[in-house]
C-alpha cells in the first residue's frame, strides 16, 4: 500500500460512491396548499435523493503507532467534505377533518382546521375556547385522579399505549368522524358530563330521562357510548386487516391495529361490571363511579383475537351468524345486539373502502430543489493488521453539519410550515450524519483493502 496515493484514491473512490436515498419522512398534516396545486389540503412529506458525496479539499494520509502492537494506524485528515443532491417536499391530498384530534375532539368551524367563534351555543354542539380549555383541565384532574389509585391506573392501561391508533382512525376515517358528530349526541353528552363531574349530579342518566342530541339522531347516554366504541373498535378492525393486505372479512392479524380494537373492546367490558349496557342504565353520580373503580375487584377482562374475530362472524347476515354465536356462548364469550351487528357491518365496509382508497393516493412534487453541506475538518482513523492485513475502520469524526436547501420557491402557509417543521426534525439529521459517515467508511475499506 502507497500512502502517497491514498488522497488521491479516496477523492476518486468517493466520487463514484452514492448516498442511500432517504424514505419519506412525514412533515405536517392538513395543510392549506398553495391555490394553483390543485386540492385545497394535503398532507406533506420530506426526502433526500441523489445524494454524493466529494473531497474538493486537501487529504492528508498519515501513519501512526497504534495502541494495539498487532496494527498500525493510518489517519486520514480531510480538509472538507462536500454532500450536494436533491430534496423533495410531496403532498399526498388530506381527508377535511373538522375535529380538533389534538386532545378535544371537539368540532371545529365550517372553515377547515379554524376553531369556531366563541360564544356560540352549546346545544348546537359548537364549543368556544374557555369551553374547550375546561373540559381539557378537567379530563386532565379526572385522569390524575384515577392514576392515583391502582384500579385506576389498571383502568386506563387498557386504552394506555393506542392513542396514536385511535388518532389514525379519526383523521382517516370519515365513518369514524360522522359517526362521532351526527346529531351532535356526543358534544351534548360532553356538555352534560362536564356539568355533572362539577356538580357530582348523574353522569349517566336513563334515556327516559333525558336524551341527547338534535332530531333524528338522539340517543341515551349509555346507547351512544356503545355507539362509538363499537365504531372504533370496527376502524381499528378494519385498519389491522388492511394494513396487512388482507380482505375485509379476513381474520384479524396481530399488529397495533388490532391490539388497539382488543382495549376498546375490552373498555366495554369493564363498564357493564358496573351494570351499564346498551339495553341496561345504573345511573351514577361522579362519586359514584369512583367508588365503584375504588371497590372493584382490580380484574381487567382480556379479550382475544379469537373472541374478536368472533363477533365479527357473529356480524355477518341478518340475525347474527348462528355458528359464531354458539361458538361465542359455549366459550362464555361477548353476543352482540342485533343493533352492534349491523353497526360492525356497515363500519367495516366503510371504513375498509376508506382505508383501500387512502393507499392508492400516490405523493405529488410539492416542491423539489438542491441541497447541500459543507463539512470541514473529517478525520478516518484505519486499523491495518501487520501480519493479516485485515482492516478496520476505527473511528469517523465527523462534525454536526446543517443542509442548506433552496426554498426560494416554498409559498404560503405550506411553505412557512415547512421551513418551521425541518427545522424541528432532528433526526432526519441524525440519519444522514450517519450515512455520510457510512459512505466515508466504505470509500476508505475500498482503498486501503487494495
Amino acid at each position: 500500500m502507497d500512502i502517497k496515493t491514498i488522497p488521491t484514491q479516496l477523492k476518486k473512490t468517493l466520487e463514484t460512491r452514492g448516498i442511500k436515498d432517504t424514505p419519506a419522512f412525514p412533515l405536517a398534516l392538513n395543510v392549506t396548499m398553495p391555490e394553483d396545486y390543485g386540492v385545497d389540503h394535503a398532507n406533506l412529506t420530506f426526502r433526500f435523493f441523489n445524494l454524493a458525496c466529494s473531497c474538493p479539499g486537501a487529504v492528508r494520509a498519515v501513519e501512526e503507532k497504534a495502541d494495539n502492537p498487532s496494527y498500525k494506524k493510518l489517519t486520514l485528515s480531510l480538509e472538507q467534505v462536500q454532500i450536494a443532491g436533491q430534496y423533495a417536499i410531496e403532498a399526498v391530498e388530506a381527508p377535511k377533518v373538522d375535529l380538533d384530534l389534538g386532545g378535544t375532539l371537539m368540532p371545529y368551524d365550517s372553515v377547515f382546521n379554524k376553531p369556531r367563534p366563541a360564544g356560540a351555543d352549546q346545544g348546537s354542539g359548537i364549543f368556544n375556547d374557555q369551553q374547550k380549555n375546561e373540559y381539557l383541565d378537567q379530563a386532565r384532574e379526572q385522569r390524575t385522579r384515577l392514576m392515583d389509585t391502582p384500579n385506576g391506573q389498571k383502568l386506563m392501561g387498557v386504552y394506555d399505549g393506542h392513542e396514536e391508533v385511535y388518532t389514525e382512525m379519526f383523521q382517516n376515517s370519515n365513518a369514524v368522524r360522522t359517526t362521532w358528530q351526527q346529531g351532535n349526541v356526543t358534544a351534548d353528552m360532553a356538555s352534560h358530563t362536564s356539568d355533572a363531574i362539577k356538580n357530582d349530579t348523574t353522569v349517566n342518566p336513563p334515556p327516559e330521562d333525558k336524551m341527547f342530541g338534535e332530531g333524528f339522531y338522539q340517543m341515551g347516554y349509555n346507547n351512544n357510548a356503545l355507539v362509538q366504541q363499537v365504531t372504533l373498535a370496527t376502524a381499528c378492525m378494519a385498519a389491522a386487516k388492511k394494513t396487512d393486505n388482507l380482505a375485509a372479512d379476513a381474520d384479524l392479524p396481530d399488529n397495533k391495529y388490532s391490539q388497539a380494537a382488543l382495549a376498546a373492546s375490552q373498555f366495554k367490558q369493564l363498564v357493564a361490571d358496573t351494570g351499564n349496557t346498551q339495553d341496561q342504565t345504573k345511573a351514577m353520580t361522579s362519586s359514584e363511579v369512583y367508588t365503584t373503580v375504588d371497590s372493584h375487584s382490580g380484574d381487567v377482562p382480556k379479550m382475544t383475537l379469537a373472541e374478536l374475530n368472533n363477533m365479527q362472524s357473529q356480524s355477518k347476515g341478518s340475525g347474527g351468524g348462528a355458528a359464531a354465536v354458539a361458538e361465542a356462548r359455549e366459550n362464555g364469550w361477548y353476543i352482540l345486539s342485533e343493533q352492534e351487528r349491523s353497526q360492525m357491518r356497515t363500519i367495516m365496509d366503510r371504513c375498509y373502502a376508506e382505508f383501500c382508497e387512502y393507499d392508492e393516493r400516490k405523493p405529488q412534487p410539492l416542491w423539489q430543489g438542491a441541497c447541500s453541506a459543507s463539512i470541514p475538518g473529517v478525520e478516518v482513523s484505519v486499523l491495518i493488521g501487520k501480519a493479516s492485513n485485515e482492516v478496520i475502520v476505527e473511528a469517523v469524526e465527523l462534525p454536526v453539519f446543517d443542509f442548506e436547501l433552496d426554498d426560494s420557491g416554498w409559498e404560503g402557509e405550506a411553505g412557512a410550515i415547512a421551513r418551521e417543521r425541518l427545522s424541528q426534525i432532528h433526526f432526519v439529521r441524525s440519519l444522514i450524519h450517519e450515512q455520510v459517515t457510512k459512505c466515508l467508511e466504505l470509500a476508505t475499506l475500498d482503498i486501503v483493502k487494495h
